[in-house]
């Protein structure tokens, strides 16, 4: 008979205390520990089933299984690619300010970067996105860092800092500098940009990414197709980024550089002239990709039109 009443007054305490506070605390086993022995008692609460109950005195305890909390990694955001421009498709309910907000930038960031004159933005559209308020900068002929800061009446030391540069010795032609609290400068007169019909495509093989963020187009083949000069010029640059991968940069005589990335091997050095279609490198899957194999080349144009930003995704050469 005390058996009995033993067992409805336990269930009737879970029942009608459901909503009451936490009975007793408790302190959870630290990750990674292993306890064999002992059993984990843990206080019931409401959203809790458990299979046995267990009344001493005036306190009843649920056992429960060892409880070890785990994570899912989602995303590692490195030092290396804090700093980034990145690229964000548009999804649906999306707007300019929601972005703006998600990112942690300002509005005025993602319309200079895109150079939107139309904020209704379009689902599916490639935005580049700056890792900090403000504008980037490709670098002209003969330009400082001071030049550039007054341009976007932005700080110096802030450019430097932001950039990992230790002076402007370091920036060369092309090179893509984040200018953290630019503002972009009013419109000037349209100013007439070269004809780029001289360009050759700089690989064989079929356009796997239209034009996108730093006036790019991705040609994929197989990895060791061989990589050319779109155009004669001055190898400018030859290295390694964590996102670009293996990396060189060609200065041509109108201006314009054209960079060649992702390389699984390089075949130039910095300050070697280039004729055009002259093999500079393979094509790789180096730094940071997406896909099957990866293996394609990021080409761009900078300071002037991408003769291949009106080819299809498809396309073959």
């Amino acid at each position: 008979m005390s058996f009995r009443i033993s067992v409805v007054l336990i269930f009737s305490f879970v029942f009608f205390g459901g909503n009451n506070n936490i009975i007793e605390s408790y302190k959870l086993p630290a990750v990674g520990n292993t306890l064999k022995e002992d059993a984990f008692l843990m206080p019931i609460l409401p959203v809790e089933y458990t299979d046995l109950l267990i009344a001493q005195s005036n306190t009843i305890y649920s056992v429960a299984p060892l409880y070890y909390p785990t994570t899912q990694l989602l995303a590692v955001q490195t030092e290396e690619r804090a700093n980034e421009i990145i690229s964000y498709t548009v999804e649906p309910g999306d707007s300019v300010s929601s972005i703006a907000e998600n990112f942690n930038i300002s509005s005025d960031t993602i319309i200079w970067a895109n150079e939107l004159t139309d904020t209704n933005l379009k689902v599916g559209t490639d935005l580049i996105i700056l890792p900090v308020s403000g504008v980037f900068h490709i670098v002209g002929n003969n330009e400082t860092i001071d030049g550039i800061a007054k341009k976007y009446k932005a700080k110096t030391e802030e450019i430097i800092s932001f950039n990992n540069l230790e002076n402007d010795s370091l920036i060369q032609l092309g090179d893509i500098l984040i200018i953290p609290g630019g503002e972009k400068p009013k419109p000037q007169p349209a100013v007439t940009r070269a004809s780029f019909s001289g360009f050759i495509a700089p690989a064989s093989g079929v356009i796997s990414q239209g034009l996108h963020s730093t006036n790019a187009v991705d040609i994929a083949n197989i990895c060791g197709t061989p990589i050319y000069a779109s155009s004669a010029g001055t190898v400018n640059t030859v290295g390694y980024h964590p996102t670009g991968g293996n990396y060189i940069k060609i200065s041509h005589a109108n201006g314009t550089t054209t960079y060649y990335g992702h390389l699984s091997r390089m075949l130039v050095s910095r300050g070697q002239s280039i004729s055009q279609g002259s093999v500079i490198g393979y094509m790789g899957n180096t730094g940071y990709t997406i896909g099957a194999t990866g293996c394609h080349i990021h080409f761009e144009v900078r300071g002037g039109t991408n003769p291949f930003g009106s080819y299809r995704v498809g396309h073959r050469f």
